[in-house]
């Protein structure tokens, strides 16, 4: 959420952080090769800098046409602020020619090197009528998004491909701002002429506070963890919000609002109190509770199955662990019982025992020392093909949960609709079956075995549903039950169960734009910027073809007139090569020093590092002070190099002895934004504190690492390259520039 802050002169919104705002108006820092791109100048461009009369001129000409080529907008220095760049122009350009640095330029001939410098790069500037075209494109832009970063990147682009230089921060603020407004107004408008006066009734019901406590205030709480108390509560405000939920979504997919138009507009419901709520206009207030309603019921969702998925691998891992327990006392009792198992069978070779003897008297004699059921069990221990059946015993501690999954599981599956790819899906056949069955009285167990869907059991399930009973197989219906609980969980993992209101747990089809919008697929990639999608492919290939053979001449031309003093050209006979300028000879990969170093798993050194400055505690529950589980070192340090190494949580699972389940677990609780910010605080602070921090400086300021951090752009520039580890088809720029850091 955009902050607005309040000053004498103006009403700003705060679109860009300190560090954006100085990447992009503050003045460029290069470094040497940056500097070698953007201080090379075409023939044309060192034409029209001989015709500058002083060195003054001239070098601040070229100064500003590099800053330009960089950042699109001009900027007001002197040569003390450029000195690095003072310098190299010098040695470059104007060698053995002596300048003051502490000049500048006059304001008149600062604005008619930038009129020439326009001209050259084929810019306009930002008047009056390129704001006009701006603000227009602002309020495109504002139906598609309201976030303010969003805005300003768009714009950011439209001014590229048009040609236009990029206006002032304060302008921009002012731009996007009215924009916002405009758009809010459009809606609140709209919004106030669909609403029915039983609609505005059950809005405003929300600001109201019966027993001390407002119903909005309640709708906001989000449970503290998956406790049946705290379920409960949240079924109560899905109960609420079920009645205003098909209004809001109705309504809101009428002015087809963005998600993330509709999540902006319901943090603000959030954010705000019930007391500025009801000081807001009409409209404004109900536009705001619409979209609450409409995202807090699809939150509510995740929510519940959330507490569904924890619920059914709670009590599968609690009857996995009741059944290995069952194996080994089974195993441990047969262990016990093998020497009286050695003595039975020495009576078959006691010469005591006559051959004559009867059979029955040397049964006799082997019950004295191991019981019947005993002598079974013990043979099936010390058989080769005997095997414990583990499932059976999965099975039989489920049957001693079945109280607790009813309480947990049924008020879920009957608050939540679940969608598939087959409308006849087994597995949603059961559960709709189980649905009609529990809005009635009558208990599963009456209901007749014929009437159970069991399209969705496997062969292998079968074999546990089932037990003998007076010479026939009767299905248990409990058993039945918790397997379409259990099922339902893997194949909401797989992705083949959905539920359309939703937000974590919706379809890859639902976020589809549907098919009559789609008829209308030329407006809509021309609103988006994407109009050139509408073109025949052959076209695009036709203009992108010219495009690379203009470009391939107009390479061959510098080549051949010099202009590329990058590339030399030799000449053997009539044939001509051209070699890259030799670069300098190589240093060696690694310091000899390192080589004596011992080479270290990443899990010793996350545990060094955590020995030292406790990073592992700032990765606390998802659900705060309200859940007592702490995250288990050997699956944190697993997940965490998983995602680092871009691994992924699978591989990860597959290589080590941490199950799939574990990582997936580690990662949802524990990792996120938040917890991860606080965790490199605490590893830069320790950082810090040692002796050698003091060495790591540049011009006596401390700077952090200087390793290179990417950043998402959309400008086409000899510094933008496509990063599909990060950025998927996007570009990125690298920054490797080293930043000064504050700490605490």
């Amino acid at each position: 959420m955009a902050e607005q802050q309040n000053t004498r002169s103006s009403y700003r919104l705060k679109i860009l952080t300190e560090e954006e705002l100085a990447d992009i108006y503050g003045l460029p820092l290069f470094d040497e090769e940056e500097r070698d791109y953007y201080f090379t100048l075409t023939s044309e461009q060192e034409q029209i800098m001989e015709t500058l009369r002083g060195l003054k001129s001239q070098v601040f000409f070229c100064l500003q046409l590099a800053y330009f080529k960089a950042k699109q907008r001009f900027f007001v220095f002197g040569l003390s602020d450029a000195t690095d760049d003072f310098q190299y122009l010098l040695d470059r350009y104007f060698k053995e020619q002596v300048l003051d640095s502490s000049l500048s330029i006059s304001k008149r001939t600062r604005l008619k090197q930038q009129q020439l410098i326009l001209e050259l790069s084929h810019y306009k500037a930002c008047l009056e009528e390129e704001r006009t075209l701006l603000k227009e494109k602002a309020k495109g832009l504002a139906r598609l998004s309201v976030q303010p970063s969003y805005l300003f990147r768009e714009l950011m682009h439209f001014l590229e491909t048009q040609g236009i230089c990029l206006p002032a921060y304060s302008s921009m603020q002012k731009i996007i701002a009215k924009a916002l407004n405009v758009e809010q107004n459009r809606l609140s408008k709209r919004i106030q002429a669909a609403l029915l006066k039983e609609d505005r009734k059950n809005l405003n019901a929300l600001l109201d506070n019966p027993n001390w406590l407002y119903t909005l205030t309640f709708l906001k709480r989000q449970p503290k963890d998956f406790s049946l108390s705290e379920i409960k509560q949240e079924l109560k405000r899905s109960h609420q919000l079920k009645k205003l939920y098909p209004k809001a979504k109705a309504l809101l997919e009428k002015l087809k609002l963005p998600a993330e138009t509709i999540k902006y507009y319901a943090s603000l419901a959030s954010y705000y109190s019930v007391y500025k709520l009801k000081r807001f206009k009409a409209g404004v207030s109900r536009l705001y509770l619409l979209c609450f309603v409409y995202h807090r019921y699809q939150r509510l969702n995740d929510n519940l199955i959330n507490s569904l998925l924890h619920n059914v691998r709670r009590f599968n891992d609690e009857a996995k662990v009741a059944a290995e327990a069952k194996v080994y006392a089974y195993k441990i009792k047969g262990n016990q019982n093998l020497p009286k198992a050695g003595r039975i069978l020495q009576l078959f070779t006691d010469p005591d025992i006559e051959d004559t003897t009867p059979f029955y008297q040397v049964k006799e004699q082997a019950y004295k020392i191991l019981e019947a059921e005993q002598i079974d069990h013990v043979a099936s221990h010390i058989s080769t093909k005997a095997r414990f059946d583990e499932k059976a015993f999965v099975w039989e501690h489920i049957d001693t949960l079945e109280r607790q999954f009813k309480l947990h599981l049924r008020p879920l599956v009957m608050a939540i609709y679940f969608e598939a790819s087959s409308v006849h899906h087994p597995l949603l056949e059961a559960l709709t079956f189980l649905k009609a069955v529990f809005q009635k009285p009558k208990p599963l167990a009456h209901y007749a075995e014929a009437s159970f869907p069991l399209g969705f059991v496997s062969k292998k399930q079968r074999h546990y549903l089932y037990r003998e009973q007076e010479g026939k197989k009767k299905l248990l219906a409990d058993r039945y039950e918790y397997l379409v609980y259990r099922q339902l969980r893997i194949k909401i993992d797989a992705l083949e169960v959905s539920c359309k209101e939703s937000t974590r747990f919706r379809s890859f089809k639902d976020d589809l734009i549907d098919d009559e919008t789609w008829e209308h697929k030329d407006s809509l990639l021309f609103e988006t910027g994407l109009g050139h999608l509408a073109e025949p492919i052959e076209d695009q290939l036709a203009k992108l073809e010219q495009l690379l053979e203009t470009r391939l001449l107009e390479v061959n031309k510098r080549l051949e007139t010099g202009d590329n003093p990058f590339v030399q050209l030799k000449h053997q006979g009539q044939e001509q090569r051209w070699t890259f300028q030799q670069a300098s000879a190589k240093e060696e990969v690694n310091h000899p020093f390192f080589k004596q170093l011992k080479q270290l798993d990443m899990s010793t050194v996350m545990h060094f590092v955590n020995d030292h400055c406790q990073f592992f505690k700032a990765f606390d529950h998802l659900l705060g002070r309200f859940q007592k589980t702490i995250a288990k070192d050997h699956a944190l340090v697993a997940a965490l190099t998983a995602w680092g190494s871009n691994m992924g949580l699978g591989r990860m699972s597959g290589i080590s002895d941490i199950s799939y389940q574990e990582l997936v677990t580690t990662s949802q609780n524990f990792l996120r934004s938040e917890t991860l910010k606080e965790a490199n605080d605490l590893i830069s602070n320790a950082i810090k504190a040692l002796p050698i921090f003091e060495y790591f400086s540049l011009d006596n300021q401390l700077h952090s690492s200087s390793d290179g951090q990417k950043f998402e752009t959309r400008l086409h520039t000899i510094r933008s390259r496509y990063s599909p580890k990060y950025f998927g088809l996007k570009k990125a720029l690298l920054i490797t520039q080293p930043t000064p850091i504050t700490f605490p």
